[in-house]
């Protein structure tokens, strides 16, 4: 199946309006990052804005340091040109370095708000192992998403450890989300 649910959410009935993807490059991707580029991709193609439902995106990438996003730094409306723009934009990048996603947690609820009433929000957080501060993790998210308006999925990619697997389901179950383990096989 496709590694990132495109618009639709855990419920098929939920077409979410606007969608962050929160994506691991630190160097332990390095195999998986192309496949899981592609699928995010595919995704965001799948998005069709129309006049009831202007659907919007972004795209943050963390490794360590300053996290990579897509220009501009904001949601964008799904059109075409956007789709494209982020095509060439992705295209460089690769994985490496450590692992700190608390930047591109800043950054992703940067760009959504606080969320807007009326619009469904969702943040795809996905990586392949622990993060070096869990505890950090999951109390940035608590703070930055403290009215609970916007839903996490995570998504454990390629590699199960335990404490990640833990750490994962406890922000999807938090943050109103779903919860999934994806083998490299799938």
């Amino acid at each position: 199946g496709p590694v990132i649910g495109p618009v639709i959410g855990p419920d098929p009935t939920i077409r979410y309006h606007d969608v962050v993807y929160l994506i691991d490059r630190s160097g332990s991707m390095v195999d998986m990052f192309d496949v899981v580029r592609q699928e995010m991709l595919l995704s965001i193609a799948a998005m069709t804005p129309t006049d009831r439902l202007r659907v919007r995106f972004h795209v943050v990438l963390f490794a360590d340091g300053k996290p990579i996003e897509k220009l501009p730094h904001a949601m964008t409306l799904a059109t075409d040109g956007a789709k494209m723009g982020l095509v060439k934009f992705l295209e460089p990048v690769r994985a490496a370095g450590k692992t700190d996603p608390i930047p591109a947690i800043n950054r992703a609820f940067d760009a959504l708000g606080t969320g807007s009433p009326g619009r469904l929000a969702v943040i795809h957080l996905l990586t392949d192992g622990v993060f070096p501060d869990n505890n950090a993790v999951l109390k940035t998210i608590r703070r930055r998403n403290g009215a609970g308006r916007i839903r996490i999925n995570t998504i454990l990619y390629g590699n199960r450890p335990p404490v990640a697997e833990e750490v994962m389901a406890r922000i999807a179950a938090e943050n109103g989300g779903k919860y999934r383990f994806i083998s490299r096989d799938e």
